[in-house]
């Protein structure tokens, strides 16, 4: 091998060693962290906790499973199938009927513990709250009924049994909370997940490049005629939506909002949601049951109001008067972090909230960092601490660092001690986002603090992390380049 060829090959392996740091690699393969969660699935948070479904456990009988969703293969088909798909339930056999002029579940508990009775009340109490569906005890006359149950995971089966047999809901180990009761009774009553909505694409996007292998059916996209959502628009709030991490097989985003200011509310409410309400009643019926109550020809709330048991107009966040008439704010204004900015300006500080004290759980932040167009952007870790279990999965907190590249979205996922004092990061763009998440069940998590400047392209930054230069690709290819005419000039000469 001559020595230009030696050359080329060292600059090329130095290349590739500088390019990999900018590359999240799983350290777990998907196997063992599949194994790792069937152990310990209370560090995956569960339905209506702000995280993702999971199901270790199918039924028997010609059943499938749509994540936290258990299906009849006749419901698959109806529900599920390209050609005649819905968002939530339409066909009257699926909802529960009527006694009294209210839609009635019947219900059988079979499980025991404190957690686990008091989720299971507290969610129907949820919905009797919120909607006109109730709840009784099963009698030995019903033979269609629900029967709560401590399974493996939280799982429930869509609407009403269509052949008017007993149907469970699962809440295992770590699903015992009112909001994945709720989550899961709002399946029972007819609710499908939130992204499946036709109209997503208008307000995510579905990363298929991060989903696990065999798990790609939980985000199908209904397109069917015969799909309704009522009328009600796509609420990234919703408590039947997934995490941007649902699913994912190496850490990365499965699910991210078009608006990136609004990726942590994603998964994360733990009650319904306004759009929530308004879609089960009128699913039900219970509006337009009220408005005959009230003596209402017309239901007269607007934006988005509607009216409720008392005759008086329901209101979404950020609207009042007595027709939710004024609006005040948008409909997600009360759900938006308050660390949440946009940062344009050069030489610029970030500090995470409560830092440096340990970070206030269950907190969300997103730094949208936009250069001027030729230049890119240079961030630098001055301190950098998210507690985690294991630094592959990130579930306790992690910071996202993501842009637009090439059509596809770059995602480095840092957590633990992923970053050291003084570490950097250069974005090959003008535009970044810096998605920061905390769990709640976090205990340790101080947050980060850094310091951001933008470059120019013809800038070449000297900087050295963990003993490997950060410097940009493209950049290196330069200096490496013009290294290696230098050193054939100089071999020429000899």
């Amino acid at each position: 091998m001559t020595l230009l060829s030696l050359v080329c090959l060292a600059v090329a392996l130095g290349l590739q060693d500088n390019i990999a740091l900018a590359v999240w690699e799983p350290t777990h393969s998907e196997d063992t962290i599949l194994i790792e969660l069937q152990k310990n699935p209370q560090k995956l948070p569960q339905p209506g906790e702000g995280g993702g479904d999971v199901v270790f456990q199918t039924e028997p009988g010609g059943t499938t499973i749509i994540g936290d969703m258990v299906v009849s293969m006749e419901q698959y088909e109806n529900l599920f199938a390209p050609h005649i798909a819905r968002k939530a339930a339409t066909d009257p056999e699926m909802l529960w009927q009527k006694e009294m002029g209210y839609p009635v579940v019947p219900y059988n508990i079979s499980g025991e513990g404190d957690e686990f009775l008091k989720a299971v009340m507290d969610g129907m109490q949820h919905w009797e709250n919120n909607t006109c569906v109730r709840f009784r005890q099963v009698t030995g006359n019903d033979r269609s009924y629900i029967n709560f149950f401590v399974g493996d995971g939280c799982w429930s089966r869509i609407g009403r049994r269509i052949d008017n047999k007993p149907q469970d809901i699962s809440l295992g180990r770590g699903c015992q909370f009112m909001g994945t009761a709720a989550h899961e009774i709002g399946h029972a009553l007819g609710l499908l997940h939130e992204h499946m909505r036709t109209d997503r694409d208008e307000y995510i996007q579905v990363i298929e490049k991060n989903i696990q292998r065999g798990n790609e059916h939980n985000f199908y996209k209904e397109t069917s005629k015969y799909y309704s959502n009522f009328d009600v628009q796509y609420d990234y709030t919703s408590l039947m939506h997934y995490t941007g991490e649902a699913f994912s097989r190496n850490g990365g985003l499965t699910i991210l909002s078009d608006d990136p200011l609004k990726q942590g509310m994603l998964g994360r409410n733990r009650v319904m949601s306004h759009r929530d309400r308004i879609i089960v009643n009128k699913m039900y019926g219970c509006i337009s049951m009220w408005l005959d109550f009230c003596a209402l020809v017309r239901d007269p709330c607007r934006n988005e109001g509607y009216t409720g048991p008392n005759c008086a107009c329901v209101c979404p966040s950020g609207t009042t008067g007595e027709r939710c008439e004024i609006i005040q704010h948008d409909y997600y204004f009360n759900r938006m972090s308050n660390c949440s900015e946009v940062i344009d300006k050069n030489d610029t500080f970030i500090t995470t909230p409560n830092y440096p004290n340990f970070m206030l759980p269950d907190t969300w932040c997103v730094y949208e960092i936009k250069a001027p167009e030729g230049k890119t952007i240079k961030v630098t870790f001055e301190e950098f601490s998210l507690e985690s279990y294991s630094t592959s999965q990130c579930s306790l907190g992690s910071l996202r660092l993501m842009e637009n590249q090439d059509d596809s979205i770059a995602d480095t996922l840092a957590c633990g001690e992923y970053f050291e004092d003084g570490d950097n990061y250069v974005s090959k763009t003008n535009e970044l986002i810096m998605y920061l998440d905390i769990w709640r069940n976090s205990k340790r998590s101080k947050g980060f603090k850094a310091h951001v400047i933008f470059l120019g392209t013809k800038e070449i930054p000297h900087w050295i992390s963990r003993g490997h230069s950060n410097l940009d690709p493209s950049v290196l290819l330069l200096v490496a380049t013009s290294l290696i005419w230098s050193m054939v000039k100089t071999i020429a000469f000899l």
